[in-house]
């Protein structure tokens, strides 16, 4: 017998009981038995349920725990029970256990997100007056599917060496391109009708964002990517590497800055630039310098207009000198001024300040004159070690495009899943 079959028998069965029940029972029976929100093959999910996994997802997710919050993610909590009954549904069929080890390590998760103390997962949702078999339902069916995928797909979502050289290649021709460091919140859409509603949902989850929602959390919960147990981080990524609606939603954002939501093949995505950089051969902050300074006093403490004056004149003073044991003897020759050596330091440990005017100085080259506390300083590169090669190591290249795979596999597997299911919401 097909799985459709049997689904559909169950169906048959599971709506003869209800209507007897509906006929014989008493009013306050009846209305019970109504209260349900789903069935997924012969099992039920109720509104009791609902309500439960409503609570959790506010609670962990940090939303604002309103009526109107919980109506906003009514349909995207419900549909993640779906899923989570069909993942636990799967793995009894295909023999797949999750151990109390694998348990309790993803309750220490759970409560390094929630920011609370190791072992107090349980009285955290006591006294939030959170459901705990619901949480502990939630984490089962995420380990649940994560083994399965690995088991289904594991021997076939290999890597070729083709493919990390052209990984390689790619990195190569984006050398002085944007990158961008990247969270994203993705809602899948698995089935055509519920577009409307997982569209609503993201509207409403970046209205959450904009009001000042921790973005993390509300991926963590909500996201259907891999990348939701890093709380949405990807990242960074190169320009090009994007899908042409993402990569321009990117480059218009500032650091830290969500945009809109953007329908995409796999649904509608969230995305947040942490950050933006050039893609170098190699991090100039990973160099270090050894560096020779000269200092002036400012002459009682110094005035703006007295400023201006000492750095004129120092940068003449500096215009000749072409090394720092120059500078040192500069440093010798004028009344009260101090000189010394810095480093090695690495420049991404400097003070911001001297980061800033050394870190493309050339050896050799004095600084220009900058105000330190109560004297005027220049400084020079005696001596700088280039930093290592930024290439991107072969073993992550292999990681990140056999998740790629994975991710991939997983949501065509599940997608088979709902079609296969009989699901009947409510």
């Amino acid at each position: 017998m097909t799985r459709i079959a049997a689904a559909l028998i169950t169906a048959c069965r599971l709506g003869l009981v209800l209507a007897l029940a509906t006929i014989v029972a008493s009013p306050a029976t009846a209305q019970q038995t109504q209260r349900i929100a789903a069935v997924v093959n012969d099992e039920v999910i109720s509104v009791r349920d609902l309500e439960n996994a409503i609570r959790l997802a506010v609670v962990v997710s940090r939303l604002p725990a309103t009526p109107e919050t919980g109506r906003r993610i009514q349909g995207q909590v419900l549909q993640s029970l779906i899923n989570d009954t069909l993942y636990l549904q799967e793995a009894l069929q295909n023999s797949v256990t999750v151990s109390d080890a694998e348990m309790s390590h993803a309750a220490g998760l759970l409560e390094q997100r929630l920011g609370i103390r190791p072992g107090t997962l349980d009285d955290f949702l006591a006294a939030n007056r959170l459901n705990r078999p619901m949480a502990m339902r939630q984490m089962r069916a995420s380990i649940a599917w994560s083994k399965l995928v690995r088991q289904r797909f594991g021997s076939v979502a290999t890597v070729a060496e083709e493919e990390i050289d052209e990984v390689l290649d790619i990195y190569r021709r984006s050398l002085g391109r944007p990158q961008y460091l990247v969270s994203e919140i993705l809602l899948p859409v698995n089935d055509p009708g519920t577009e409307a509603q997982v569209r609503d949902l993201a509207a409403r989850i970046h209205q959450q964002l904009q009001q000042g929602s921790d973005f993390r959390a509300i991926a963590r919960q909500f996201s259907s990517s891999a990348s939701s147990a890093q709380g949405g981080l990807i990242g960074w990524v190169t320009a090009g590497q994007l899908a042409p609606e993402i990569e321009t939603l990117l480059s218009e954002l500032g650091p830290g800055e969500v945009a809109p939501p953007v329908r995409t093949d796999s649904g509608f995505q969230i995305v947040k630039l942490e950050n933006r950089r050039i893609l170098r051969a190699s991090d100039p902050l990973k160099s270090e310098v050894r560096l020779r300074f000269l200092s002036v006093p400012l002459p009682g403490g110094g005035e703006e207009n007295t400023d201006a004056g000492l750095i004129r004149e120092i940068e003449q003073d500096v215009a000749d000198v072409g090394s720092c044991p120059e500078l040192a003897q500069l440093a010798e020759a004028r009344d009260g001024a101090s000189s010394g050596v810095l480093g090695p330091i690495r420049l991404e440990e400097a003070a911001p300040a001297i980061r800033e005017i050394v870190l493309d100085l050339d050896a050799g080259n004095a600084s220009r004159a900058v105000r330190t506390g109560t004297a005027i300083s220049v400084f020079m590169v005696c001596e700088r070690t280039a930093a290592p090669e930024n290439t991107p190591d072969r073993d992550n290249i292999v990681a990140r495009l056999r998740a790629e795979k994975l991710r991939s596999l997983a949501r065509r597997y599940m997608r088979n899943l709902r079609q296969s299911a009989f699901i009947e919401t409510r």
